[in-house]
């Protein structure tokens, strides 16, 4: 029963943030919920952390692989952070409809 826990626990919980990480797609891109994906990104951190622990005493490299994608997920959370904090009227038109004045997110040329 143990060694079943042992390698699926940091599976399930390797799944779990990358289930968190296509979520963050979804709420911050396409709702343009900036205060969610704030605190969806926060969890997120977190997952990944317990990840990188549970993983290394299974395998190290795998562990060690997942640390640019742990500094990613720390910078992605500073620019949400950043957007959500320059757009204060986001949540206003979220939840009204209203026209925004400053929309950030569309004003981003790719």
């Amino acid at each position: 029963s143990s060694g079943i826990n042992a390698e699926y626990g940091p599976l399930a919980v390797f799944w779990t943030q990358l289930i968190f990480n296509f979520a963050w797609v979804f709420i911050f891109g396409m709702a343009h919920e900036l205060g969610w994906a704030l605190i969806e990104m926060v969890a997120l951190f977190f997952l990944l952390c317990a990840t990188i622990i549970l993983f290394y005493p299974v395998n190290r490299t795998a562990a060690g692989l997942l640390l640019p994608y742990l500094a990613w997920i720390v910078f992605a959370t500073a620019l949400n952070f950043s957007l959500w904090r320059l757009n204060p009227v986001a949540a206003t038109v979220a939840a009204t409809g209203a026209p925004q004045v400053v929309d950030v997110l569309e004003s981003i040329e790719l």
